[in-house]
């Protein structure tokens, strides 16, 4: 799989019938994918040439659709910043070198 993209995060928000939020959705999603390699602490394109693994990939998406259901308010996550879920789907992938 590779980078998550717009279209994808918008399946995922449920947002894919308007385009108002497309600018506010890709900030999110481009702040999500590097908060995902800076908690890896990998660079993606470099260590998964073929493409981001699924679980990666699925993190961010879901990462970027927290932000943007959460906008604005205080949301409970785990101390790393993230949610618990996105947080697992990660652990696998950490590098801890």
């Amino acid at each position: 799989m590779s980078k998550p993209d717009l279209d994808a995060l918008k399946q995922v928000v449920t947002a894919t019938d308007f385009d108002d939020d497309d600018d506010l959705l890709t900030s999110f999603l481009d702040a999500a994918c590097a908060h995902v390699e800076t908690f890896l602490r990998r660079n993606l394109a470099t260590d998964f040439p073929g493409g981001w693994p699924k679980p990666i990939a699925q993190a961010a998406l879901l990462l970027a659709a927290h932000f943007y259901e959460h906008r604005g308010q205080l949301s409970e996550a785990s101390e790393s910043g993230m949610p618990t879920m996105v947080k697992d789907l990660l652990a696998g992938y950490r590098s801890l070198a």
